[in-house]
């Protein structure tokens, strides 16, 4: 019984930092500030801010995570 509870975990940390981090990944921002009025309106010009990065970050612990409680016996 332990073990399926432990695989349910595991699954649920795996979707969880699936979702989290592909969620962080897609949402870059094409706001840099804006020094010039075109620069906003140029798609090529953008970034992942610090709590992006962080977000994808975590979300790839929680995949990691659920990878290794899946895994171990």
């Amino acid at each position: 019984m332990k073990e399926v509870i432990k695989k349910y975990f595991g699954s649920i940390l795996l979707l969880a930092g699936i979702f989290i981090a592909t969620y962080a990944l897609l949402s870059f921002s094409y706001n840099r500030g804006c020094l010039l009025p075109g620069e906003c309106m140029n798609p090529v010009v953008y970034f992942y801010s610090d709590e992006v990065r962080l977000l994808a970050a975590f979300g790839l612990a929680l995949f990691v995570a659920g990878l290794l409680i899946i895994k171990r016996k």
